[in-house]
């Protein structure tokens, strides 16, 4: 970042200052990105749940953190399609770190997609004691041999302009509330499942 700021100093011409001043402002989005994600690990790996956990429905939260990336997607010409349960699904957990890792989850499908992904299709179902959210893709997939690798901190199963920390942030955040990631078989693309144990929330009534 700074040697494209001094580049932008020393452009020749008024085009040329125009062009790195562009580059320089990409590349300290990408710079944010990554101390915001290797903040997010840091906070998934060591935060204390008893202290920011609550209940919350995990339907509103995904139909919420979805509606606000469908906008941005669709710029990217990629399209995100959402069948969400009719009933409630309550767990308890760090509201704010699952978010984060859903949108890890949907943004490492942007990136390591390949060209020609185009479309993410998000489900979340209630299962007996758990609430079952999946994101699938049509893009490149991860072949199971890549797969640890892919879910390693700084790991990507291919090369991208990822920081290969998104899976890991996810699979954090899964493991402290006491739930599960894991990247399904499948046919196209890529398809991940995240499972929460579901929660009641605490009785208020009084006798």
């Amino acid at each position: 970042v700074l040697a494209l700021a001094e580049a932008v100093q020393t452009a020749p011409d008024q085009k040329a200052a125009k062009q790195r001043s562009t580059e320089l402002v990409k590349a300290a989005r990408q710079t944010s990105r990554l101390t915001n994600q290797l903040l997010s690990f840091e906070r998934a790996a060591g935060s204390d749940l008893a202290e920011t956990a609550e209940h919350f429905d995990l339907r509103t939260l995904v139909e919420e953190t979805t509606g606000g990336e469908m906008s941005r997607l669709a710029e990217a010409d990629i399209q995100l399609t959402t069948c969400l349960c009719d009933e409630k699904a309550i767990v308890l957990g760090d509201r704010v770190m699952v978010k984060e890792a859903i949108l890890n989850v949907v943004n490492n499908a942007q990136v390591h997609g390949g060209p020609n992904m185009n479309k993410i299709d998000v489900s979340l179902e209630v299962n007996n004691s758990n609430a079952v959210l999946e994101l699938r893709d049509n893009g490149v997939g991860i072949p199971p041999d890549k797969r640890m690798q892919a879910v390693s901190r700084f790991g990507q199963a291919s090369a991208g302009k990822g920081s290969g920390l998104g899976l890991a942030i996810a699979i954090k955040v899964l493991s402290r509330q006491k739930g599960q990631l894991t990247i399904l078989d499948c046919d196209e693309g890529t398809a991940i499942q995240m499972v929460f144990p579901l929660s009641q929330p605490p009785n208020t009534e009084t006798a």
